[in-house]
């Protein structure tokens, strides 16, 4: 019995001269050798061999001895023949018979490689990376979908899972409902379940990351993000997890060390330039500080970065630099009071009083009870010799915050440039009891004689 497959006149001819020019050595690679195409040899290689060995599949990780992945396996050498002969007749209907050959002869030497090539005209292929971005968005693709849509959802989840509890990407979609409609818990044990099914782990470690790490257990996060790199090592998403949770432990040389293995996979992450730029910041390394935030704007223009370099440019003096950040902050986001508040305190160092006064003015609009921009306004008053606008702003930080010692001794200072000298020797008294060193000295310098 001598069995044919047909395919079409172009693509056999096309096909079979291919063959001939490329040898044996490419049969096999391609998975269209003869006996890799036969099913009785198949069969004897599925179970004299490694599964791995005998499936033309690359990417299959196939391991398991089971009739689930024989039926899987058998038959892909015929469907990948069948995929090619269809893709061949769609291109040369709408590109000729010349670009068809083309297209052929690059898929068989491997000039170009289609992805998953024995499914490849039977349904779309879900690349696996594909569900980060379900970890980081949930169900993005659903529109409108509400409680009882889910609900209607996992009904039917589970009566799949009934017929058929082996499919890896049907507890995945579950679980992801699960995290979505809040029963994190459930989510964790069925993503769990998943890894036992799906060869494709790394994704589900992370989302059981992400679940840890919100319910503010970053140890029990970070042994996820641990087996997530494990799996794949160039998961970045996870490296930067773990460089923010490293960076909210104050260990910021761990931070640096997990943002810079981001970098290094990913060299366009601006996050992670503006991250690694904060961490050097806090360990007083700004020169490194600038050079990363001065990477993350090259890649990426947005207020913060702007704002974070100012901020390190204020600690190197470099004021007029930092102004022109704070600036390029705030003509990015309007806003954005912290940038308006920051580029105050600098005008204050280069003793332009009257700009700094505007500034905190500005953000006081833009977030009238922002406690630093008040504070900072007195100051400014009072370096502007306006000490009665000055007390006005003391007298505010100190209705909001009794126990704010430096705004008593703010006050102090600015109530004996009025020669209110008890005023000011009761404002130090009471920045002396709250432990400010300073107000100690002017209190028995300059009260205990009156």
């Amino acid at each position: 019995m001598d069995i044919k497959i047909k395919t079409s006149k172009n693509f056999t001819t096309s096909f079979n001269k291919i063959v001939d020019q490329y040898g044996e050595d490419f049969e096999y690679l391609n998975g269209f050798h003869e006996n890799q195409m036969n099913f009785s040899d198949f069969i004897d290689g599925f179970i004299d061999k490694n599964v791995a060995d005998v499936t033309i599949d690359a990417n299959a990780n196939a391991s398991t001895k089971d009739i689930r992945s024989l039926l899987s396996e058998k038959g892909k050498s015929h469907d990948k023949l069948f995929a090619f002969n269809k893709i061949f007749y769609e291109i040369q209907k709408k590109y000729g018979l010349t670009d068809a050959r083309e297209w052929l002869e690059d898929e068989y030497s491997g000039a170009s490689y289609l992805h998953d090539a024995p499914s490849a005209t039977y349904m779309p292929y879900c690349y696996a990376y594909d569900l980060t971005r379900v970890a980081t968005e949930g169900l993005f693709f659903l529109n409108n979908y509400n409680a009882k849509n889910y609900t209607e959802a996992i009904r039917l989840i589970n009566l799949s899972l009934k017929e058929n509890d082996t499919l890896a990407d049907t507890y995945f979609l579950l679980a992801v409902i699960q995290k979505e409609t809040g029963n994190e818990q459930a989510a964790i044990q069925t993503f769990l379940k998943y890894t036992t099914i799906s060869p494709i782990k790394d994704t589900a470690y992370y989302i059981i990351a992400q679940i840890f790490n919100n319910d503010n257990k970053p140890d029990s996060a970070s042994i996820y993000l641990k087996l997530c790199t494990e799996y794949n090592s160039k998961f970045y998403q996870a490296f930067y997890l773990q460089g923010l949770i490293s960076f909210e432990k104050t260990n910021y040389e761990d931070a640096i060390h997990y943002f810079s293995k981001v970098i290094e996979i990913d060299p366009n992450y601006s996050e992670a330039y503006n991250d690694r730029g904060s961490a050097y910041r806090l360990l007083e390394k700004y020169n490194e500080a600038v050079e990363d935030y001065s990477k993350a704007i090259m890649l990426k223009k947005t207020a913060i970065y702007y704002n974070n370099r100012g901020s390190v440019k204020m600690k190197l003096e470099k004021y007029a630099e930092a102004i022109d950040d704070y600036t390029a902050a705030i003509i990015l986001d309007s806003s954005y009071y912290i940038a308006i508040n920051n580029r105050g305190v600098a005008k204050i160092e280069i003793k332009n009083y009257l700009g700094a006064i505007n500034d905190f003015t500005l953000c006081l609009q833009k977030k009238k009870d922002y406690y630093a921009a008040i504070s900072n306004r007195g100051i400014a008053y009072y370096k502007a010799k306006k000490y009665k606008e000055a007390i006005v702003d003391f007298d505010t930080i100190i209705s909001i915050n009794p126990s704010d010692a430096t705004a008593y001794l703010h006050r102090g200072n600015t109530k004996e440039m009025i020669r209110d000298k008890e005023g000011a020797c009761n404002d130090w008294q009471k920045a002396a009891d709250l432990g400010i060193d300073a107000a100690k000295n002017y209190v028995k310098n300059q009260c205990n004689n009156q």
